[in-house]
């Protein structure tokens, strides 16, 4: 899925899904964020999505935030919220780059000054 970062309403984000059998982005957004709301739930003002991946166990979305280091975990077929954490930035200084490993570790990649770094964490049964 994708997240564009132009042409959305002030306080949503839209999510596209990506056709690999055409190669296109569909037409209409699979579901779209409410950036105030999970912003809001965090005591955050604003939520920008930088990056995006999917729980291959529960199928919901997890959406990164640097601006405001956030992760907010959407459900996949209406796109409500599911949650919302704030990332430290002792840990993550620049947080740019989600993925799940294996379904059982969520993988946070961070920009740095002099090196980037990668945060591990083992996802709770």
């Amino acid at each position: 899925s994708i997240a564009p970062k132009a042409g959305r309403r002030k306080g949503s984000r839209p999510v596209y899904s990506f056709s690999i059998a055409s190669s296109s982005l569909l037409e209409k957004p699979r579901f779209v964020i409410d950036a105030v709301h999970v912003a809001g739930q965090a005591g955050m003002k604003d939520f920008q999505p930088s990056a995006i991946t999917r729980n291959p166990h529960s199928g919901s979305f997890f959406v990164l935030s640097s601006k405001s280091r956030l992760i907010a975990e959407i459900e996949p077929h209406g796109g409500a919220l599911l949650g919302v954490r704030k990332l430290s930035p002792a840990y993550h200084p620049q947080p740019e780059g989600i993925a799940f490993l294996g379904g059982d570790s969520l993988l946070i990649g961070n920009e740095g000054l002099l090196h980037g770094t990668i945060s591990v964490y083992g996802m709770r049964q």
